[in-house]
């Protein structure tokens, strides 16, 4: 749908792949640098703006492979990226 298309196709699904790709391929912080001042903003106020609390319930429900993961790692993770990326910034 229209909404699907704007918001991204599932929150708690894109907040893992985020927290995946950090983890394996590029850190965030890293990538963000290398990004548009675009993403780099939206990617800022994304972190800003999502409920913490709403991905902690969602991941609850997730099927995930990875069943040592928690929601608390992904959180603390991405958190400390963004930090890292702003930090740079300044």
């Amino acid at each position: 749908t229209e909404k699907e298309a704007i918001t991204g196709r599932n929150e708690i699904r894109d907040i893992i792949d985020i927290y995946y790709l950090s983890k394996k391929v590029l850190c965030l912080s890293k990538f963000l640098n290398i990004c548009s001042p675009l993403v780099q903003r939206g990617m800022t106020n994304f972190y800003k703006t999502y409920s913490r609390m709403d991905f902690i319930l969602g991941f609850l429900d997730f099927e995930l492979y990875d069943k040592k993961l928690d929601s608390k790692q992904v959180i603390n993770h991405l958190d400390e990226e963004i930090k890292k990326f702003v930090s740079n910034l300044l």
